[in-house]
């Protein structure tokens, strides 16, 4: 996805996804259903925000494949729903 700014300068790109987010949440706990994704150490944080933990942790060892980087990381998690009264 490509970020761009409006006048204000203002990122649309984070503002659509964050707004994605809780759409999705929002749903899935008027549904009573669990949420789950996969996302990059660096994404994590928003998605913890949310309420989303961590459930697994996938880890590739790239030493010796001449990649860019070591190893790649990706996250695993899940946001049961919201307990309603």
């Amino acid at each position: 996805m490509e970020d761009t700014k409006d006048d204000s300068g203002v990122c649309l790109g984070v503002f659509t996804e964050v707004s994605l987010i809780y759409d999705v949440v929002e749903k899935a706990d008027a549904s009573g259903h669990a949420a789950f994704l996969e996302a990059s150490p660096a994404g994590a944080p928003v998605y913890r925000r949310y309420g989303f933990k961590e459930v697994y942790k996938f880890v590739v060892d790239l030493r010796g494949k001449n990649a860019l980087i070591d190893e790649y990381e990706e996250l695993f998690m899940l946001r049961e729903p919201a307990k309603t009264t």
